[in-house]
């Protein structure tokens, strides 16, 4: 009779609605919980994605240091090859300049014997 009277007006003893608000904030404490889970879920997902961009970077920055230290060390064996042939060069030169200032001094020669002769 008890029982059908609390049903009957709506009404429940004390320690039954406090376990109802015990439930009540037990259940909203728990949807708090999972939309923080939610939120820690994209936030790794976010995280992920900024991490294999970065790797990607990475890669292809390695990539381009690679062949610029490639690009270097043919550069330098060009100048060495270049500096090799410059100085092959600038000893023809000298060699022709000399053969050039033996050539004169003999014609001045020739023309010095051939006025003396005459």
């Amino acid at each position: 009779p008890a029982r059908s009277a609390h049903l009957a007006t709506g009404v429940l003893p004390g320690s039954q609605y406090m376990r109802m608000e015990l439930m009540e904030a037990s259940r909203e404490d728990v949807q708090t919980r999972v939309k923080e889970a939610h939120a820690v879920e994209k936030a790794i997902g976010e995280l992920q994605s900024m991490f294999g961009k970065m790797a990607t970077l990475i890669s292809q920055q390695n990539e381009t240091i690679v062949r610029i230290d490639d690009d270097m060390a043919e550069a330098q064996m060009e100048v060495e090859d270049a500096q090799g042939e410059l100085t092959q060069v600038l000893q023809i030169v000298s060699e022709n300049r000399q053969i050039i200032l033996i050539t004169f001094a003999l014609l001045i020669f020739f023309i010095f014997l051939f006025l003396v002769a005459t």
